[in-house]
C-alpha cells in the first residue's frame, strides 16, 4: 500500500512537470550613446506624443518681474507658494486661524525672470503632491515654531516667527487656539520628519495637487507679485 502511495505522488509530479511550460529570461545592459542607433517604428509612435507635450509645456502662462528664488529661511518663491496654497485651503477651512506650512525641498526649481510657462511650473512643483487642511491643538504651534528653528526655515503664510515670537497675518500675538494648517499630504504623513501632524485633529482631504493649484493661480495672474517678506527670523 505504501509503495503504490509514492508511486502515486510520484507520478503525478511527472504529470505536472509535463503540463508545465518554462521560461528563460537573459538581459544585457546597452549603454545609452552614440552607437545606439534610432528606431523608425519607435520613433512614429512617440513623436506626435512628444510634439504635443512640448507644446502643452512651453505655453506661456504668467510673467514674473524678477527672479523667485528659493532660499531660507524665507525667499520669495516661498512666500508666493504658501500664498497661493494658503488661499485655496482657506476655502476647505472655517471658524480657526488658519496657516500654511510647505517644505523648502518641495520647491525643486526657481522661477526665472521673464516669461513662465507651464514647463516651469512642472519644474518648480515636479511630485503629484495632495493639498490637504489640518486641524492643529493650540499646543502644536511650540512644535511648528522649534521645527522651524532647528530647519533653518520653511515657507510659511498667515503666520510669522520672530525668535520664539509667533505672531498672526495681522501681526498680533499668536493666540492659543486649535488652528488649521495647509500643507501636503506627504507632510502630512511625516515627510521630512514633520511628526507633529501625528497631533491632529482633523485631516479635510480637498482632492486637489499642488502643482495644479499653483498653475491655476499662474494662468489668472497676469504678472506674478514678489513678496520679499522676511516671515522668519530665527535670531531677532
Amino acid at each position: 500500500m505504501k509503495r503504490i502511495f509514492v508511486l502515486c505522488i510520484i507520478g503525478a509530479g511527472l504529470t505536472a512537470c509535463s503540463f508545465g511550460k518554462q521560461t528563460f529570461v537573459s538581459s544585457r545592459l546597452i549603454p545609452l550613446n552614440g552607437q545606439v542607433s534610432n528606431s523608425r517604428s519607435v520613433d512614429s509612435i512617440v513623436t506626435p506624443y512628444k510634439t504635443e507635450l512640448d507644446q502643452q509645456m512651453n505655453r506661456v502662462v504668467t510673467l514674473a518681474p524678477t527672479d523667485f528664488i528659493n532660499q531660507r529661511p524665507s525667499g520669495n518663491l516661498g512666500n508666493l507658494v504658501a500664498d497661493v496654497v494658503l488661499s485655496r485651503g482657506k476655502q476647505h477651512a472655517g471658524g480657526l486661524p488658519v496657516v500654511c506650512l510647505i517644505n523648502f525641498g518641495g520647491l525643486r526649481a526657481p522661477i526665472s525672470k521673464g516669461n513662465v510657462t507651464l514647463g516651469d511650473l512642472f519644474k518648480v512643483m515636479p511630485f503629484d503632491n495632495q493639498l490637504v487642511v489640518v486641524k492643529m491643538p493650540a499646543h502644536a504651534m511650540d512644535d511648528i515654531v522649534a521645527y522651524l528653528r532647528k530647519s533653518g526655515g520653511e515657507p510659511i503664510a498667515g503666520f510669522s516667527v520672530r525668535g520664539n515670537e509667533v505672531v498672526d497675518a495681522n501681526g498680533k500675538p499668536w493666540g492659543k487656539t486649535d488652528f488649521w494648517v495647509v500643507t501636503s499630504d506627504y507632510l502630512m504623513n511625516g515627510g521630512d520628519k514633520m511628526v507633529f501632524f501625528e497631533k491632529k485633529i482633523e485631516v479635510v482631504q480637498t482632492g486637489e495637487l499642488f502643482r495644479d493649484v499653483l498653475i491655476q493661480f499662474a494662468e489668472s495672474t497676469p504678472v506674478l507679485s514678489s513678496n520679499t517678506e522676511m516671515r522668519i527670523v530665527i535670531n531677532p
